[in-house]
């Protein structure tokens, strides 16, 4: 990414400064790693692949208080598996149906059968909470939060689709082995988007202006390959 700025992806961290680079590797659960990331001592941006818990977004958000403009939190349309399904159309989902049960029971055993989409809505959550929640009462890092379908292209170490594409290319020469679907998924409406896609929004975000409020403190979601700006929190 040259856009000369410093810029923090957690927890792969790559500082930009005057033209150099600096890449490390720091431990989310030892602060003392976490120190080189003051080496700038001012980021215009983070942008986190990695926060999968309340835990981690505090623990970034604590050590980045006052010293980043944009925080770009990298999150997944997961999150409404653990939101209210009384919330949530036949039709696409949409941000007003991420909203969490009242009824705690319902949470739990939403939480339980949905830990990824619970533990990334917990990481949502804090990231809202260190925004307006201070005993200062000075506002925390802006944010702006990517709600992600499955992510396709180049780099996508899960090969999920690619092995299938090798399979239907294959399947002339290996009759034995017909491309099935099982059974499970042959009605599941899925939503994708591509790699570079999300890297041309994730630049967008991180050179918008300050207070810039197509960026600043939103939820934004993609169906289809399309950017939707849904939620301003």
């Amino acid at each position: 990414m040259e856009t000369g700025l410093h810029i923090a992806l957690l927890f792969k961290l790559f500082v930009v400064f005057e033209q150099r680079s600096v890449s490390f590797n720091p431990n989310p659960r030892q602060f003392k790693d976490w120190s080189l990331m003051l080496i700038v001592g001012q980021f215009d941006a983070v942008v986190d692949f990695s926060a999968y818990s309340a835990r981690d977004t505090r623990d970034a958000t604590s050590l980045l208080r006052h010293k980043v403009n944009i925080y770009v939190h990298i999150s997944t349309d997961s999150v409404y598996d653990v939101c209210d399904p009384d919330r949530r159309s036949d039709g696409p989902v949409r941000e007003e149906a991420s909203v969490r049960p009242e009824d705690h029971g319902l949470r739990d055993l939403l939480g339980f059968h949905h830990d990824y989409g619970h533990r990334k809505m917990e990481a949502e959550e804090q990231l809202v909470i260190q925004r307006y929640n201070h005993t200062d009462e000075l506002l925390g890092i802006p944010y702006v939060i990517l709600r992600l379908p499955d992510v396709l292209g180049p780099r996508d170490t899960t090969y999920r689709f690619w092995l299938y594409q090798l399979w239907v290319r294959l399947a002339a020469v290996l009759p034995d082995h017909p491309v099935t679907i099982p059974k499970f998924l042959v009605n599941q409406k899925n939503s994708f988007v591509y790699v570079d896609d999300v890297s041309k929004v994730v630049v967008d975000a991180v050179e918008a202006q300050p207070g810039d409020e197509l960026f600043t403190d939103q939820v934004l979601r993609y169906f289809h390959s399309s950017l939707l700006i849904v939620c301003s929190k």
